[in-house]
C-alpha cells in the first residue's frame, strides 16, 4: 500500500516538533508533566512561634545591692555587692551562707558610687582559678583614697591569695564617676574601665587613668601592642 504524500508530511512535521499530540480544539499542548507524571509538591511555610513575654525568676533572695555579675562554666554565680564589700557566690540556686572574699571599700555619707564595683573570671576559669575585683580603697576616716584591681585564686567557694594587680587607680573625691567594670576580650586581655573621677579635663591624656579603658595582661602587666607606648590606656573617654 502506498501512503498519500500529504499525509507523510505530516507526520514528518510532527516528529520534528517533537511528537507532542495537537489538541482537538487546534490549542497549544499542555505542558509536559514531571518525570513519572507526578505533580510537585506543594510546600507551606511553617508558621514561626510567637514569643510570649519575658517570665521573671528570681535567683538570689536578701541579696544587698549586687553590681557586677560573674557566672561560671561550673554553674556557679559570683557576684559583687557594693556596700558591703563582699564578693558572694550562688551554687545550685542557693547563696552560700560565707563569702567568697570580702574588702574593705569607701562608703562616703549621702549618694555614692563607691564600693565593690566590678568582678570578672580568668577567660579559663576554673582550669586557671582566678576571679578579678575592682573597689574603692578608704581611707582612715573611710573616704574614697584611690582604686584597685585584686586577683583572688578561688580555692573551693573562698578567695584565697589576693593580689594587687593595679593599684592608685584615682577615684571620685565626693561621689561618683569612678567606673570600675571588669572583662576579658576575646584576646584574653583584662579590660578596666574607669570614669573621669571628676576630672573630665583629664580623660584624653593616655598617660593619665582618668576617663579610660584600660588594657592589661591577666597578671596586670602591660600588653607590648597597646596603643599607646607605655601606657594600660586602650580608648580614651
Amino acid at each position: 500500500m502506498r501512503w498519500p504524500v500529504a499525509l507523510l508530511l505530516s507526520l514528518a512535521v510532527a516528529v520534528a516538533c517533537g511528537g507532542e499530540a495537537a489538541r482537538p480544539d487546534g490549542g497549544a499542548p499542555p505542558p509536559p508533566s514531571p518525570a513519572g507524571g507526578l505533580s510537585s509538591p506543594v510546600v507551606t511555610p511553617t508558621p514561626r512561634p510567637v514569643a510570649g513575654p519575658p517570665v521573671l525568676e528570681t535567683v538570689v533572695e536578701g541579696a544587698r545591692f549586687p553590681v557586677a555579675l560573674a557566672p561560671s562554666p561550673d554553674g556557679r554565680l559570683f557576684y559583687a555587692e557594693l556596700e558591703t564589700g563582699q564578693v558572694r557566690v550562688v551554687r545550685d540556686g542557693r547563696l552560700l551562707p560565707e563569702p567568697f572574699a570580702a574588702f574593705r571599700v569607701a562608703r562616703p555619707p549621702g549618694y555614692s558610687e563607691h564600693g565593690l564595683l566590678g568582678i570578672a573570671l580568668h577567660p579559663d576559669f576554673p582550669r586557671q582559678p582566678y576571679v578579678y575585683v575592682f573597689y574603692t580603697v578608704p581611707d582612715a576616716q573611710g573616704r574614697p583614697q584611690q582604686q584597685r584591681v585584686v586577683r583572688l585564686r578561688a580555692e573551693g567557694d573562698r578567695g584565697v591569695e589576693p593580689l594587687t594587680i593595679v593599684d592608685g587607680l584615682p577615684a571620685g573625691p565626693t561621689c561618683c564617676h569612678n567606673g570600675g567594670r571588669l572583662a576579658f576580650g576575646p584576646d584574653g586581655m583584662l579590660y578596666v574601665s574607669l570614669g573621669d573621677a571628676q576630672a573630665a579635663a583629664l580623660a584624653q591624656d593616655p598617660q593619665l587613668p582618668n576617663g579610660k579603658v584600660l588594657r592589661l595582661a591577666p597578671d596586670g602587666s602591660l600588653p607590648p601592642d597597646n596603643p599607646f607606648p607605655g601606657s594600660p590606656a586602650y580608648a580614651l573617654g
